[in-house]
């Protein structure tokens, strides 16, 4: 079975899959297109949505009905965001999960129309998404029927796809990712060992802002626009027609489109009798937006310095990949090659760089579990059967048959023979966040998270660190070891203490203070142990995301483990979404 992938875009997305050796990007024929704009609009029912376009199209009459830009937003708490999105209508609320959910159900409809039956996915997302917002993307998948084996960064996809296209060798590589809606850089090195057949890709430093973006430059249009209509009329911004600002607002991603190509853009219409005629320049354009610009740079600034603090420094770039539609913008493409040298800037599919590379990496790690499972069968002495390509067919203890996508040749005598070195592909990370252990220190009576796992530490990761019990087992039952996440390690309100690393450090009692943290285990404790009794706590940071804590009372061998989820969705919430996304229907128009 083919794992397809995914890029979930704030303003468009893509689905490609890999096979025969090349990607292959899956359009959508009713919509004509192989992006899909990541737009939803209610229709007056409530009950049929417009995905795409044409949601777009709809919303220049009817903007209160249109939803963009939820990718924003998705996996956010509401009642910690003060500036938080709600997407409402007709009194019905959707959140964040749900619209994206439906832009992928969206997808998966138009890939059954090519052909194509699209279960297992991986998906991508920026890389300084949290987990909390990582889940929400995989649940938003799972809400539109699909498997999603996991959730990838978009640069590093993009730099996958850009090593399997052009080089087949070591590189440092950064990625420069302004999209429609948010931006992020990212800095990886990318190690190709022939000899092996591995390719290992580590992220070095990672930096961006969910809310700087292609967008952020057309509302900067909009409002030259504005400037330029007062001036030839006249008139204050309130004297506008709301349908006219409608009929503005737009104009403007095209008109932005076009100066990429054209040092003026001239907007004409003709609106209540009047003829408009609004013409913008290129260098006005520039210095409207060269703000927005200088964002940018200052978060690859910080990118940069972390990455020298690991000992990668400027010069070491190998190359600078350009992805994100808003890279076509002369501004930006002139900010690189000013800063890196026009050989090492590559304007590479900045559209579907990520969809592509995500279809290579679920490609790769179903080839490798693929060739794993053969590998156990045939050590086992199952007897292994190919069809006419050479694909291998397996039948399940449940009686299923499953074809492998792992093609195999076979000796004189008919045995399969397996390569010696098959492809493989091992991909780090860095830590988003900070976790560690609400512990206590009797010495001062208080609370705090001792973190072990630090934001920007390499991933996947494992740490093991000893605390002890409290109080005697006779004054309490159980102890709890509970874990948290902090935003960064240098909050003064969730560090220890300084000076306290070295000395003893207690797990909190299960009579606490009500702690709201990501996740707790309650040990239970046996008559006789005394306080100070040793726990043996280890947290390990996979490499697809998750965390997975286990708690060892040493002397009894009491063992408690957890792999937390950081999901601020319940799963009532869930079931109740899932129910009314099953019940939506979406179109392309």
């Amino acid at each position: 079975m083919a794992v397809y992938g995914i890029d979930l875009g704030t303003t468009y997305s893509c689905i490609s899959k890999y096979e025969n050796g090349e990607v292959k990007i899956i359009a959508d024929e009713e919509g004509g297109s192989d992006l899909l704009a990541s737009a939803v609009f209610v229709k007056d029912d409530g009950n049929e949505l417009i995905i795409g376009e044409g949601a777009k199209e709809e919303g220049v009459l009817a903007p209160e009905r249109l939803f963009q830009f939820f990718k924003r937003w998705i996996g956010k708490d509401p009642e910690k965001e003060p500036d938080y999105k709600h997407y409402i209508v007709d009194g019905k609320e959707y959140t964040p999960v749900e619209l994206s959910s439906l832009v992928l159900k969206r997808i998966k409809e138009y890939a059954k129309k090519a052909g194509e039956e699209v279960t297992d996915v991986i998906i991508t997302c920026p890389a300084y998404f949290d987990y909390a917002q990582r889940d929400a993307t995989k649940k938003a998948g799972e809400l539109a029927g699909l498997n999603v084996l996991a959730v990838i960064n978009e640069p590093t996809a993009a730099a996958i796809s850009y090593s399997n296209d052009k080089y087949q060798e070591s590189q440092n590589v950064l990625v420069y990712d302004l999209g429609g809606g948010t931006f992020d850089v990212t800095l990886l090195k990318i190690e190709i060992d022939s000899t092996s057949n591995e390719k290992k890709i580590d992220v070095i430093a990672t930096d961006g802002d969910a809310f700087l973006g292609g967008a952020d430059w057309d509302n900067e249009m909009y409002k030259l626009l504005i400037e330029k209509f007062r001036e030839q009329f006249d008139v204050a911004e309130e004297e506008i027609d709301e349908e006219l600002k409608e009929m503005l607002r737009s104009a403007t991603e095209k008109l932005k489109q076009k100066l990429t190509m054209q040092t003026t853009v001239t907007y004409k219409t003709k609106y209540d009798g009047e003829k408009i005629q609004l013409e913008i320049s290129r260098e006005e354009f520039d210095e409207r937006t060269k703000g927005l610009l200088g964002k940018t740079e200052q978060l690859l600034n910080s990118m940069m310095k972390k990455a020298e603090e690991v000992g990668i420094r400027e010069t070491d770039i190998d190359v600078v990949i350009e992805v994100g539609g808003s890279t076509r913008m002369p501004q930006v493409q002139n900010f690189l090659k000013e800063r890196f040298g026009d050989e090492k800037v590559q304007f590479y599919d900045p559209d579907k760089a990520v969809a592509r590379g995500a279809a290579i990496v679920a490609y790769t790690k179903a080839y490798e579990k693929n060739m794993k499972a053969l590998k156990d069968r045939i050590e086992r002495g199952e007897k292994i059967k190919t069809d006419v390509h050479g694909n291998v067919v397996i039948t399940t203890k449940e009686g299923k048959v499953e074809i492998l996508d792992v093609v195999t040749q076979k000796d004189e005598k008919g045995n399969i023979v397996l390569p010696e070195n098959t492809q493989k592909m091992v991909i780090s990370d860095v830590a988003p966040r900070t976790f560690g252990v609400i512990v206590q220190d009797s010495s001062i009576q208080r609370y705090y998270s001792d973190n072990l796992i630090k934001k920007d530490t390499k991933s996947p990761c494992k740490v093991e660190k000893t605390y002890y019990t409290p109080e005697d087992s006779d004054k309490i039952s159980d102890i709890a070891v509970r874990v948290t996440e902090s935003v960064s390690y240098d909050d003064e309100n969730d560090l220890m203490p300084e000076g306290e690393g070295n000395n003893r450090s207690y797990v909190c009692p299960d009579s606490s203070l009500e702690l709201k943290v990501r996740g707790m285990m309650l040990i239970p404790l046996e008559p006789g142990l005394p306080r100070g009794s040793e726990v043996d706590v280890m947290i390990e940071l996979t490499d697809l995301g998750e965390l997975h804590v286990v708690a060892t009372l040493r002397k009894t061998k009491t063992t408690r483990e957890i792999t937390i989820n950081f999901s601020q969705i319940s799963d009532e919430e869930m079931r109740k979404m899932k129910n009314r996304v099953g019940k939506t229907g979406v179109t392309a128009e």
